[in-house]
């Protein structure tokens, strides 16, 4: 069972000016924290008997409403945890302790995607967003009121603000790593996630991806060496060549590319997908040439004392000369960088067994595969119904 009680001076030092901490100990068994309340008090200031600061204290009733909110927070902690039948340890009281002014569902947000070293600027701003959705809907929300209810109330809202099926599944994603997270720091009890009644909608969304002769025509543009223009064309026709992610080509790094006598290949730890990648460049849109396309855009780039294949461009920058680039090429789609993994999965897709595709992508489920292999079939299909049989 936890138990906790007041010490002052703890470790019976005084500080300079004659004054010592006030801690609350939390304990159960030989486990055991120590919570500073902050407070700094002479010995003579406090009442060992009561375990709260003296009226010899001119501060003494602001300090002790202090002591009183701390020790609400741990009698809370406990009563909740009583009434879910949950086993807290010491570690645990501390936790929720911690995140007690978290029980706000954006500010617990706002905490945890601030603290989170592990994620990305582009995650970081689409979490940040959905935060803003949710401030928007209800900025007085608290954790324990997330229900079914609310969720179902969140949909509906979003639905008339005229946000799209796909856009609303992505802020309930968002939403349901958050509740995930304070179900792991026992904010809210795993009964009480609502997402186990409530189904997510998704639509399926067509993919663009570009034939032969358009990523030939953007390989035929001509840009003076070393332009932004001409790097970015270049890291573009690798993904095209290689169904590589922007995330992946703009981290490519020297050591990654395996030079052999049969030619070049790629090992590494996809960013995105935490997956092994095997990429036999040598192997990959192979023409007459010595080299394979993607061979002689990565010699042209290699430099094994770089910390980088590639120079450093924000994605952001990317994109957007890559617009340019396109429209140069005289392609009328709106062309992303991830459109050269579509390519490369749909050019792919008519020419190599499906297994070896899904390997060379990286894909845990053959159905994703599945999806390169509809859009070639479509592709096919487009061009035949443009053919003029009459000539």
């Amino acid at each position: 069972m936890i138990k906790y009680r007041l010490h002052h001076n703890r470790k019976k030092k005084l500080r300079e000016d004659g004054t010592a901490l006030i801690h609350i100990e939390i304990y159960k068994g030989t486990s055991r924290k120590y919570l500073s309340t902050d407070i700094y008090i002479q010995p003579q200031d406090w009442d060992e008997k009561t375990s709260r600061v003296s009226y010899t204290n001119f501060r003494a009733d602001e300090y002790n409403v202090t002591i009183d909110d701390n020790i609400q927070k741990i009698v809370s902690i406990l009563r909740k945890s009583k009434l879910m039948e949950k086993d807290l340890s010491v570690n645990d009281v501390i936790e929720l302790i911690n995140h007690d002014d978290s029980n706000s569902l954006t500010e617990f947000m706002t905490k945890e995607i601030e603290k989170d070293q592990r994620i990305t600027d582009k995650t970081k701003k689409d979490l940040l967003n959905t935060r803003n959705r949710l401030e928007e809907f209800n900025s007085d929300a608290r954790l324990q009121q997330i229900d079914f209810r609310f969720i179902v109330d969140f949909d509906n809202h979003l639905r008339s603000m005229g946000y799209s099926i796909n856009t609303i599944g992505k802020l309930h994603k968002n939403l349901k790593r958050f509740l995930n997270l304070a179900i792991k720091y026992k904010l809210i009890s795993q009964n009480d996630y609502p997402y186990r009644d409530f189904k997510v909608e998704r639509e399926n969304t067509s993919r663009e991806a570009l034939s032969m002769k358009e990523v030939i025509a953007i390989e035929e543009l001509t840009y003076t060496s070393e332009t932004v223009n001409d790097i970015v064309k270049d890291m573009f026709l690798f993904a095209c060549y290689t169904g590589l992610r922007i995330s992946d080509v703009i981290r490519l790094k020297p050591s990654y590319c395996k030079p052999s006598d049969s030619g070049w290949r790629l090992e590494f730890k996809t960013f995105k997908a935490k997956k092994m990648a095997y990429l036999p460049l040598q192997s990959l849109f192979k023409d007459d040439q010595i080299l394979s396309r993607p061979e002689q855009i990565l010699e042209q780039y290699y430099n094994n004392d770089n910390e980088l294949v590639f120079p450093k461009l924000p994605e952001s920058r990317i994109n957007r000369h890559l617009k340019e680039i396109a429209k140069e090429a005289g392609i009328s789609k709106k062309v992303t960088f991830h459109m050269g993994r579509h390519t490369f999965g749909t050019i792919m897709a008519t020419k190599v067994p499906l297994p070896t595709l899904q390997n060379l992508m990286q894909h845990s489920d053959i159905k994703t595969t599945m999806i390169y292999v509809n859009m070639s079939n479509d592709m096919i299909d487009d061009s035949l119904g443009k053919v003029d049989w009459n000539n």
